[in-house]
């Protein structure tokens, strides 16, 4: 059976009905490089839901999708990128390091630590310290 107009098949999954595209619901103009971005995001967070839904037997609606990827945007735009920011500023670098993300993480010590085994610290490549006590 052919997949009706609107659906596709995604890994293995027919006649998926994609979410419909990110919609910004405040009264401002995105510009198209955000809208891009928000599509790419929104992308790969179907992918990773679609891969757990398969593994897990769940199913996942395509209102969570958007909620999710709106969730992902707010968090990255209003939380991580200005932490990020002044842990850079802390460490009195206009560079943000791998260390800088690490700190993200200091809340989580199981995941610190498999993210600091897989991106070891910069300040042992580059000679300084990013130490942020």
């Amino acid at each position: 059976q052919k997949p009706q107009r609107g659906m596709f098949a995604v890994r293995g999954i027919q006649n998926f009905v994609p979410p419909r595209p990110i919609q910004c619901t405040m009264d401002v103009t995105i510009s198209d490089e955000e809208r891009d971005l928000r599509k790419a995001l929104q992308y790969d967070i179907l992918n990773i839901v679609l891969q757990q839904d398969a593994t897990s037997g769940m199913r996942t609606t395509t209102g969570a999708i958007r909620a999710l990827t709106e969730m992902v945007w707010q968090y990255l735009h209003n939380a991580m990128i200005p932490d990020l920011m002044a842990f850079s500023n802390h460490a009195k670098s206009r560079t943000i390091s791998t260390d800088d993300v690490g700190l993200i993480l200091r809340k989580l010590p199981d995941k610190l630590e498999q993210f600091r085994a897989q991106f070891p610290s910069s300040s042992h490549t580059t000679g300084g310290s990013r130490s942020h006590a």
